[in-house]
């Protein structure tokens, strides 16, 4: 048995899901560091939220998120501007 977050689950409850992620046609994307770690700094974002951006731009794929910080450097990133904009002192 293993600990879950709330109750110990049993084998069959992790099995089970793990099988039905198992048989999903997925792909990996590697995304290169460099090119995030501009995209986060870019844009004021996190590693994380820039690795999203990048892998949908990667793929051609649409990013859908309710992060409104996200939604506005995935639309600023894909017109083109790529530099962040000067913050006020």
């Amino acid at each position: 048995m293993l600990k879950g977050r709330k109750k110990v689950l049993g084998r069959d409850e992790i099995e089970r899901p793990l099988a039905a992620y198992s048989g999903l046609d997925l792909r990996r994307e590697s995304v290169g560091a460099p090119a995030m770690a501009k995209v986060a700094a870019d844009f004021g974002l996190t590693a994380y939220d820039a690795a999203y951006l990048c892998v949908a731009e990667a793929v051609q794929a649409p990013l859908a998120t309710f992060d409104a910080v996200l939604g506005r450097a995935a639309e600023k990133y894909l017109r083109g501007e790529e530099q962040r904009p000067a913050e006020d002192s």
